[in-house]
């Protein structure tokens, strides 16, 4: 996790004008740092709740307390994109296309530079809030894509895996510097010289593998599992991770690998979890008296197959409602564990993004 402590005031300036305030520019020529993303167009889902395009920093993304066999998880929902819920399968990969994302050295990336680690911090660098945008011992991951009102955005990348050579931390913050350098080594394809204007163009790891990263807003703040929504700690930038998208600077959750398989006609399908929550919970009145009232997801009552560190995770999930016994004065028994629950009962609503963050 990337943390930092920089004031959500400044990313907020940041996002309204990306040429002015805390002083955004690394340097002014070159792979400079150009600002913050402009937020003006993302759809709610990436302001967070309460978030206003044109007002950036004004949104809360609060986790959704759930649990696993009995245990408690939480995870961050996101609805799909209209062209995502109005294709004739969302879960088509080839349909949906992720747009590339370049990911520096990944866990299971073997570095082909033999005798070089991963990016070189300044010596004796130590991490000053006040001063640096960014860290700058370690290197942000690139974007090739931001959300935007057309609906036509969805919050996947395809990982197109960059082995270090030693570059020089935060030096490459635009895919057109990266696949220019020799420093580091990325598959791609060079560009056409029979094309005008054509650029070189970055090729996806084999086998693909595709990371659930949406972007949010950058001044926006996400909450921990013990954060208060109606008292939010001013400076809750410690969860989101930073990336860059043509020298801007970007935040995103990670909710991790999103699992794949082909189906019968050998489309590659992405493999969404089970989530179900209960059509009937308990609720109190204003007089304190409780009855049975109707159930909706999201509302911290939520059973997931998986965890993140269980081998069937996924950051999508296949929504479901099922139906609690009812206990002898006649309210709603919840379950905790999906084997509590009666299947009978099940029905097969939509699906959602279910982002467990580590």
């Amino acid at each position: 996790m990337i943390a930092r402590a920089t004031a959500v005031s400044c990313l907020v300036a940041l996002s309204v004008a990306p040429s002015t305030g805390c002083n955004p520019y690394d340097r002014h020529q070159g792979e400079y740092l150009a600002g913050s993303v402009d937020p003006a167009k993302f759809p709610k889902d990436y302001l967070g709740q309460g978030g206003k395009g044109n007002k950036p920093g004004g949104g809360l993304f609060v986790p959704i307390s759930a649990s696993v066999k009995g245990a408690p998880v939480s995870y961050y929902m996101f609805g799909l994109s209209a062209a995502q819920a109005g294709a004739a399968d969302p879960l088509d990969v080839a349909t949906l296309a992720p747009a590339i994302g370049y990911v520096f050295d990944p866990p299971s990336a073997t570095s082909a530079i033999p005798k070089q680690g991963k990016c070189a911090a300044p010596a004796d660098y130590k991490f000053d809030p006040q001063r640096d945008a960014v860290h700058f011992d370690q290197q942000n991951n690139l974007f090739t894509d931001l959300p935007d009102d057309t609906g036509a955005y969805v919050p996947i990348i395809a990982q197109s895996t960059v082995t270090s050579g030693g570059e020089p931390c935060q030096d490459i913050k635009s895919e057109a510097t990266l696949l220019s350098r020799k420093d580091v080594m990325v598959k791609s394809m060079a560009a056409d010289p029979t094309i005008p204007m054509s650029m070189a163009q970055g090729i996806a790891d084999t086998p693909p593998k595709f990371l659930a990263w949406p972007i949010i807003d950058p001044a926006a703040r996400v909450l921990s599992p013990t954060d208060d929504p109606g008292n939010p700690p001013l400076d809750a930038t410690q969860i989101q991770h930073w990336g860059f998208y043509q020298q801007y600077l970007l935040a995103y959750l990670d909710g991790g690998y999103i699992p794949t398989k082909p189906d019968a006609k050998m489309n590659l399908k992405f493999v969404a979890q089970n989530l179900y929550f209960p059509d009937t919970v308990t609720v109190t009145d204003m007089m304190g008296v409780k009855s049975a009232g109707p159930g909706a997801v999201g509302t911290n009552n939520d059973i997931l197959d998986a965890a993140r560190a269980d081998a069937g995770y996924s950051p999508l999930c296949q929504v479901a409602s099922y139906t609690p016994k009812m206990g002898a004065n006649m309210l709603p028994i919840l379950a905790n564990d999906v084997a509590q629950i009666d299947m009978a009962t099940v029905k097969s609503g939509n699906l959602i993004y279910c982002l467990q963050l580590q």
